[in-house]
């Protein structure tokens, strides 16, 4: 696995992670298993180029930037509650059903990689409007670039 796909990887479990264990200062271990690795495939060449609404009026090549698509794919663990949900937001979840899945990432980088700051900036493509659409990146990505 290249360094990329690495990256990629840690920081798609990374999410699941915290997705499935919550954020707490509690000091408490969580019981629940870390999933397992996934598949990561790519860069995803054909095709063509993803569409993502809001992106393609930046020309990449022309600010020091690049733009590659990975699938990622794996199977994924629902959770369910083991006890009755109280108001405060900590509750104890026991493994539930699984199911595959296949997602996919796009990234943008610096070409050069020693421009690269070491900060990831993670967005879930909205697809409310019927299409793949990133209104972060298309608010901030003047900055992300210059940072």
């Amino acid at each position: 696995m290249n360094r990329l796909n690495l990256v990629l990887a840690c920081s798609f479990l990374c999410c699941l992670w915290v997705g499935a264990n919550g954020c707490s200062s509690s000091g408490a271990t969580s019981t629940v298993p870390p999933p397992p690795d996934p598949t990561v495939e790519g860069p995803i060449t054909e095709p063509g180029g993803p569409f993502v609404a809001g992106t393609r009026g930046i020309i990449l090549e022309t600010v020091g930037y690049e733009q590659a698509e990975y699938f990622i794919s794996g199977t994924a663990t629902s959770y369910a509650s083991a006890e009755e949900l109280s108001s405060d937001g900590r509750w104890e979840v026991e493994p539930g059903e699984t199911a595959e899945y296949k997602t996919r990432a796009l990234v943008y980088r610096p070409r050069n990689p020693s421009a690269f700051s070491g900060t990831v900036v993670v967005e879930w493509l909205n697809v409310s409007g019927g299409l793949d659409a990133a209104p972060d990146w298309s608010a901030m990505h003047t900055e992300i670039m210059r940072e």
